[in-house]
């Protein structure tokens, strides 16, 4: 599954513009004063302005090429904070299940982003590391109440299957290239120590050749038109 369009929401439309754009350096895709969109690999990250007062805090990840994980990590130092895994301080996150390591950081106003170096990605660049290294969404965030009935949709509806292993308040649907990370809103972003929160997204997902639209509104997911 590829994820081609994504558009989250912000109370901070100026501020966020400023970080992707400024701080990161990605390009700008499309802007006014309700939105920006910028490009990250073949995707695209949409933020639109949500009613002021209302803030929006999401978990997203960005696949980079498999050999690109140290390069990217010197990279980010000089642009963020990276977090650290809470069980033995380190910056790089390894997940042995899962044949990946991570980099976690946060943008200005609290989103929980995630580099991610997968093996099962056959894309190595012989290249230094720029924001041109990003090769796409791979992961958002989709917290319910009921993690089980969310994957049955996106099971029927667009005939994505579980990817690795899973619990009853924890499962990731899709491949590596694209996941649904879905989970109970009582579990913790790892390796952060905030709730993961229901705010509402949209994306547009490619699986099979096939587009689909996805409306999440903050408490059900509903396939678009």
């Amino acid at each position: 599954m590829k994820i081609k369009n994504l558009n989250l929401f912000t109370n901070e439309l100026e501020k966020l513009q400023e970080f992707y754009s400024q701080i990161l350096g990605l390009e700008l895709f499309e802007t006014n004063k309700s939105f920006f969109s910028i490009k990250i690999g073949f995707s695209v990250l949409k933020f639109s302005k949500r009613q002021k007062g209302i803030s929006s805090k999401y978990h997203f990840a960005i696949n980079i090429p498999p050999n690109k994980l140290a390069d990217a990590k010197i990279w980010l130092e000089e642009r963020v904070f990276l977090m650290l895994n809470p069980k033995n301080a380190e910056e790089i996150i390894f997940f042995p299940n899962w044949n990946a390591k991570s980099l976690f950081f946060y943008d200005t106003v609290g989103n929980i982003i995630e580099i991610i170096s997968r093996q099962e990605i056959e894309n190595s660049d012989k290249e230094g590391f720029t924001q041109d290294s990003l090769l796409n969404i791979s992961e958002i965030g989709l917290p319910v109440n009921n993690v089980e009935e969310c994957i049955n949709i996106l099971k029927n509806k667009i005939g994505l299957e579980k990817y690795k292993s899973g619990n009853e308040d924890f499962q990731a649907i899709g491949d590596f290239w694209g996941l649904f990370i879905v989970c109970n809103t009582n579990r913790n972003w790892f390796p952060t120590p905030f709730l993961a929160e229901s705010h509402p997204f949209s994306c547009v997902v490619d699986h099979n050749n096939d587009e689909d639209s996805l409306i999440f509104n903050g408490k059900k997911l509903i396939l678009g038109t």
